[in-house]
């Protein structure tokens, strides 16, 4: 073996990220730098690998997507009382399709989740969204011509994405779709996950018997101080 050639995993896997940012396209902070490189480092043992994020547009960082082809697909969203249009984007770099969704909400001055006067207050709109969308990405999207299917590892980073366990569980499987899928809630900042949780089922048309996922949740993100909780 080179000595630049990374061993390669006996059991490889299509395993799907969903994150609110990934370095070099967007960054905050660790979890950029995370989402940005753990799936280049898991593609070179042989995985198949995909990150799916939002196509953040403020001017300054449009530049970053320049490489990014537009896939000519479009779904369309129920949540909060409507249906919400987003379309992908995709560029192959490093062995990993980076898959961009994209939607005017994702199109503003400032930083990632807010500007000079706080917080967005569509934040949560704007990662259910993500998170649609990410569960739709490997079912829909051909990248080098096939599909990733439904036997996916699905690797949700913090509370931007932390809605697409309950998602394979209420919207997914009583249906037989995602059945053999599972997935893996990482925190990375425990300071800025249980706030986002005061939110009512209601607007995603949830049965009462799934309030116990988003508790479960929860409780993860109180005792996990940064651990990885497997969750569905």
């Amino acid at each position: 073996m080179d000595a630049n050639e990374q061993p390669q995993a006996k059991i490889t896997r299509s395993i799907v990220f969903v994150t609110g940012e990934a370095a070099p396209y967007a960054k905050s902070g660790g979890l950029g730098d995370v989402c940005g490189s753990l799936p280049i480092a898991l593609a070179a043992r042989g995985h198949r690998v995909m990150v799916v994020m939002p196509r953040y547009l403020n001017g300054s960082s449009d530049k970053n997507y320049a490489k990014a082809l537009y896939t000519a697909k479009h779904i369309q969203i129920p949540c909060f009382g409507g249906s919400h249009e987003v379309t992908f984007f995709h560029e192959y770099r490093d062995n990993v399709d980076w898959v961009f969704v994209d939607h005017p909400s994702y199109h503003r001055p400032g930083s990632l989740y807010g500007d000079n006067f706080g917080a967005f207050g569509d934040n949560q709109f704007r990662y259910t969204l993500l998170c649609y969308a990410a569960c739709e990405a490997p079912l829909i999207l051909e990248l080098g011509g096939y599909i990733y299917g439904q036997n996916c590892m699905f690797v949700v980073n913090d509370w931007h994405a932390s809605l697409v366990p309950v998602l394979l569980a209420a919207k997914y499987r009583p249906y037989g779709v995602y059945r053999d899928s599972r997935s893996t809630l990482v925190i990375h900042n425990l300071a800025h996950q249980v706030w986002v949780y005061h939110f009512s089922l209601s607007v995603h048309g949830f049965v009462c018997r799934f309030t116990r996922i988003v508790i479960l949740y929860v409780i993860s993100m109180s005792l996990g101080c940064g651990a990885c909780k497997y969750i569905s």
